[in-house]
């Protein structure tokens, strides 16, 4: 634990323990602790998760152990697709994880191709703001996603969304006051997104909600 360490907290996930490291270059940026006769929240599930874009058959063995070591480690994703390929996450990586940050990665190649790589740890089950009440079809084979939460349904306010999820680049997209408005009543919303910054590519999305299925 480097001296920069200001204090460390538990999280339970599952049958594993994840040690979260807060680090701070000084101690005056540690998060201070609750007033007296204020009690701690419990500690909060947690669940690794791990994506492997265009999968057929590779498997991304990470878990929470893995995180809280914190040592560099090359996993092998070979899993049942009959070829190999592997991805190295470094102390760094790891360190990023115990932040909440998501980490992004390529994978080595096999016959010109390879696979994306998404790793985040997260709560074991997620709160309402990361929790997707539409179903949503992306044109394209990028692996992104679109998270349209019960919140932002029942509004009518322009939302812009950033839907890059498990690709390398990312694209905008804005959903309309008026579209969440139609979605509510079960008509189906195609929205096109923003260009792409390496080539200028797009995505057609089509969003739905309840009844929308045949429309």
């Amino acid at each position: 634990m480097s001296e920069g360490t200001s204090r460390r907290r538990v999280l339970a996930g599952g049958a594993a323990v994840l040690t979260l490291a807060i680090l701070d270059e000084h101690a005056a940026h540690a998060v201070p602790p609750p007033p007296p006769g204020v009690p701690l929240p419990p500690p909060s599930p947690l669940r690794m998760d791990g994506r492997i874009s265009q999968n057929h058959g590779h498997v991304f063995a990470i878990a929470l152990a893995d995180v809280d070591a914190a040592v560099d480690r090359t996993f092998d994703l070979s899993g049942a697709s009959g070829h190999k390929h592997e991805v190295t996450l470094t102390r760094a990586h790891f360190l990023e994880l115990q932040r909440g940050t998501i980490v992004r990665l390529a994978s080595t190649a096999y016959a010109s191709h390879l696979h994306r790589i998404y790793a985040r740890v997260r709560p074991e089950v997620l709160p309402p703001e990361e929790t997707s009440v539409c179903d949503v079809l992306i044109g394209g084979k990028d692996d992104h996603e679109l998270i349209i939460p019960r919140s932002h349904l029942e509004g009518d306010v322009d939302r812009t969304y950033d839907i890059q999820a498990n690709s390398p680049h990312t694209h905008s997209l804005v959903v309309k006051g008026g579209d969440f408005a139609r979605l509510r009543k079960g008509e189906r919303v195609i929205v096109k997104t923003g260009a792409g910054a390496e080539d200028g590519h797009t995505h057609v999305v089509f969003i739905t909600h309840g009844k929308a299925g045949g429309r």
